[in-house]
């Protein structure tokens, strides 16, 4: 029986793959998908690797999602936290027959502070915050342990700002944006909010993750939506909404720094590819949200 097993299922990206992944092998007695989280195997903890050994049989897919998110901060503590859980990942994989393993990093690995233009899989490594090097040596660590007998089996996936429908946290995506101006909150923003973001559907990063379970591809691969400024976000829910946003807008602390992802790879080893505009990424939210 073939197993997937993703880490951290009940997580904003995790919960849709895991869920996806349920629906399309739901009659599949092939196929088991096996979700743990935090409460099942609390990756914080060395306990957690006795745990995974377990559950990790001979040809597994992994798909490792698990991670503390930069929102919840970006200093050494959490940092070691993130290095704690990529450190036991690594101890229950290491000598494991593993089929594939996905894991989840960030374009966060370019730069958080520099401009990027159309950054691409080779564009170079600029880890300028705890989260961004944490990502990247978990990416390195992976590798490591796996070796190079066996770097045909490690996809190293680095999407861009994801957003939807159900996302817990208030972060600035159109999802985010929308629960502010519907909640009739005072936010704030830095600048003007002409800074340039791409920004990823979840269904579109869900649907590539899947399909690359099954695709012969390994490596890093940019996963990328369309690029927009927060202001122009903004007021496109406040104009669909009919609800005029409180906005309080700071003045810089840093320079003003765009960033914008390419998407080529994408396209080539997905050539029918149709990705999920901005417009309609909000939409859609909103129209879940209202059944």
């Amino acid at each position: 029986m073939k197993k997937i097993i993703i880490l951290g299922h009940t997580g904003f990206i995790g919960n849709s793959i895991f869920l996806t992944l349920q629906k399309k092998y739901f009659k599949n007695k092939t196929i088991q998908i096996k979700g743990l989280s935090s409460k099942q195997a609390n990756l914080l903890n060395k306990s957690s690797i006795k745990k995974l050994k377990k559950e990790i049989t001979t040809n597994s897919i992994i798909i490792i999602c698990s991670a503390i998110k930069s929102n919840y901060g970006n200093n050494l503590e959490l940092f070691n936290k993130n290095l704690s859980m990529i450190k036991n990942i690594a101890y229950s994989i290491n000598e494991k027959k593993i089929k594939k393993i996905i894991y989840l990093s960030s374009n966060a690995v370019y730069g958080v502070h520099r401009n990027c233009k159309l950054a691409n899989e080779k564009t170079q490594i600029n880890t300028d915050t705890f989260y961004s090097l944490s990502k990247y040596i978990s990416e390195q660590t992976l590798k490591l342990v796996l070796g190079r007998k066996n770097e045909k089996k490690l996809i190293i996936i680095r999407p861009t700002i994801a957003y939807g429908p159900n996302e817990r946290l208030i972060a600035g995506s159109p999802s985010g944006f929308i629960k502010l101006i519907k909640k009739k909150k005072n936010f704030f923003i830095w600048g003007n909010g002409n800074e340039i973001r791409d920004f990823l559907y979840i269904e579109d990063l869900t649907s590539i993750i899947i399909k690359l379970i099954s695709k012969n591809f390994y490596g890093i691969l940019n996963v990328s939506g369309f690029s927009s400024s927060y202001l122009y976000i903004i007021k496109k829910i406040s104009k669909i909404l009919k609800i005029e946003p409180k906005i309080t807008y700071r003045k810089r602390t840093t320079p003003k720094v765009n960033k914008t992802y390419s998407n080529k790879l994408v396209k080539k080893i997905f050539p029918k590819i149709k990705l999920t505009s901005i417009e309609s990424g909000i939409n859609k939210i909103l129209k879940q949200e209202s059944c």
